[in-house]
């Protein structure tokens, strides 16, 4: 049996929106929450930038930008988690699924 080759542009684009509507979905109110002394806030505010050029970065010609929001998506994720995984090995796996995506993103371009 062949691969389906033909819908990796489909796949590549289901996976910028589910990194965009997971991370949005988990990190909207600590967004709205306007608490620029916490470095948590600007972690989660870089995070949800990342992932909105993640989703941008696939309009544009180039891959460039699709590869730096990568990754500034990918050590922004690093970052995050090493101030998750004291609170709970439990509390990391919903960032691996986001930290994997950039992966991809950084190997692959567009």
């Amino acid at each position: 049996m062949r691969a389906f080759t033909s819908g990796q542009p489909i796949a590549a684009w289901l996976l910028r929106l589910s990194v965009v509507i997971v991370l949005f979905y988990r990190y909207w109110n600590t967004l709205l929450s306007f608490n620029f002394d916490s470095v948590g806030y600007i972690v989660t505010t870089i995070i949800l930038l990342g992932a909105a050029l993640l989703l941008i970065g696939g309009f544009s010609r180039g891959q460039g930008m699709t590869i730096l929001s990568a990754v500034l998506l990918f050590f922004a994720l690093l970052v995050k988690s090493y101030f998750v995984v004291p609170s709970g090995i439990e509390n990391l796996i919903p960032l691996l699924l986001p930290l994997s995506v950039s992966v991809y993103f950084i190997s692959h371009g567009r």
